[in-house]
């Protein structure tokens, strides 16, 4: 009567199973697969129509190439159970579950129609250990994969064209955590969870939650996932998150806070630093730091710590800041700092390779600095101090560009020492100079940057200037 039932164990190289496939679905002609297989099922239905499957399929040392994408794993074992009916070209996947060394997933009520319109749909559950898929992928090495993660999708799409290439999908997954690991910030991103999650037309895109540094925060992914494409996957990403602790270090200090950060929109291609991700990176956003603290560092010793003890983090009570990024280049236009030493304005760029042309303003609060305010008051209440910085950092060149009428009174009482170069506009503060007990601003102007303990009227007298003839360093 037709009727079927057997036990079949079968045996063969990977590449030689694709072979034949490869006949029927041209598209995985493209597809590189190699490993040892072996298979043990059990058949039972009707001869040339349907068919019921149980078994299972163990590939060990697999290797799968598909242009840019490459997966290995020592041992992949697969546990099925469908329904085939060769009369309509159709297979229903009851159960199956993939179990490997980095992943284990299970599918769900699957329908696959063959043929030259060939169709799948189903659910799939996947888990995977994020360390083993950071080696896979190759993940650069400041970011950090820990944990588990987790992918639940509805998904659809052919089976006869490129690999993957107009699947669709949606669902959710969750991470436990992906750290940054980086020489001047160190981010822990953990129990991020999406919102939503689509891929289709060779994009995944994303609202994620997360908890950065132990605060709440939101992201929105946007990814081109084509295969093929030189720089790699084409990112476009933003994210916000409020009052999130960080601490930024550089050569000689760190600058730590409560940060506020919005970026708006950023892009790229790739997702490791190299020349293409830094020649198409772009991005638009805000930052606001609060109940900060500033230690010696490149850019902010040179131009800041002369007035405060060096070695000593001074409060910070409010840092804010637009950014743009591109050509290379981190741009700010609105730049403003209020806290000890003293507040600051600042706008310009600074580059990747840390050439920086900046335009700032220093602001000497009577409050704060009443010795060398009093030099000051004689032009304003409050005195600006006008600085052009340009170079590249660690010892970019300060100049200052303030008024005749400033620069005559700084020389009237003695803050410049006769120093010409200074006159001239050239401030001249070496990087050694940083760390002098009384300050780079005593150092270069011979001007105490606090008052005298031993005098009643110090907090308003200025300290006379060493009496000597050798300029500034």
């Amino acid at each position: 009567n037709g009727r079927i039932k057997s036990k079949i164990h079968a045996a063969a190289p990977l590449g030689n199973v694709k072979n034949v496939f490869v006949q029927r679905y041209a598209s995985l002609g493209g597809l590189n697969a190699a490993g040892a297989t072996s298979s043990d099922i059990e058949i039972e239905g009707t001869i040339g129509d349907v068919a019921l499957l149980n078994g299972s399929t163990r590939i060990e040392a697999l290797t799968i190439e598909y242009e840019d994408y490459r997966y290995s794993d020592s041992e992949v074992t697969l546990e099925y159970a469908l329904d085939y009916s060769a009369l309509n070209e159709t297979v229903q996947i009851k159960n199956g579950r993939i179990i490997s060394n980095i992943l284990s997933s299970e599918l769900e009520n699957v329908s696959i129609t063959l043929g030259d319109n060939g169709l799948f749909q189903g659910k799939l559950n996947l888990d995977c250990k994020m360390e083993e898929m950071a080696g896979v992928y190759g993940v650069p090495a400041p970011f950090k994969l820990r944990g588990t993660g987790k992918v639940n999708l509805d998904f659809n799409g052919p089976i006869t064209k490129s690999f993957y290439k107009d699947i669709s999908a949606s669902g959710s997954m969750a991470l436990e955590e992906v750290a940054y690991d980086g020489s001047c910030v160190k981010i822990r991103t953990t129990d991020i969870t999406s919102e939503s999650l689509t891929i289709g037309n060779n994009r995944l895109k994303a609202r994620l939650a997360m908890q950065l540094n132990g605060v709440p925060a939101h992201a929105a992914l946007d990814a081109d996932l084509a295969l093929g494409r030189v720089g790699g996957p084409y990112i476009k990403t933003e994210l916000h998150a409020s009052r999130v602790p960080v601490t930024y270090t550089m050569e000689g200090g760190d600058l730590r806070g409560l940060v506020t950060l919005d970026v708006n929109e950023a892009e790229a291609e790739g997702v490791e630093w190299n020349e293409t991700f830094r020649k198409t990176l772009a991005a638009k956003g805000d930052v606001k730091v609060e109940e900060g603290a500033v230690s010696a560092t490149e850019i902010l010793s040179t131009v800041f710590m002369g007035l405060a003890e060096p070695g000593v983090a001074q409060h910070i009570e409010l840092v804010t800041s637009d950014f743009s990024v591109k050509d290379e280049k981190v741009y700010t236009e609105k730049f403003y700092m209020k806290g000890a030493p003293f507040d600051l304005s600042l706008s310009g760029w600074i580059g990747f390779d840390k050439q920086v042309d900046y335009d700032a303003v220093v602001l000497l609060s009577g409050e704060k600095h009443k010795g060398v305010q009093k030099v000051f008051r004689k032009v304003i209440k409050d005195s600006p101090i006008p600085l052009k910085i340009t170079g590249q950092l660690p010892d970019p060149k300060i100049q200052f560009v303030g008024d005749a009428k400033l620069k005559s009174i700084l020389i009237t009482e003695k803050v410049l020492q006769g120093n010409e170069a200074i006159v001239r506009g050239t401030l001249g503060v070496p990087k050694k100079a940083i760390g002098v007990p009384t300050g780079i601003l005593k150092k270069t102007f011979g001007v105490f940057s606090g008052p005298r303990k031993d005098s009643k009227d110090s907090e308003e007298t200025p300290e006379e200037p060493a009496n000597n003839s050798k300029q500034p360093e």
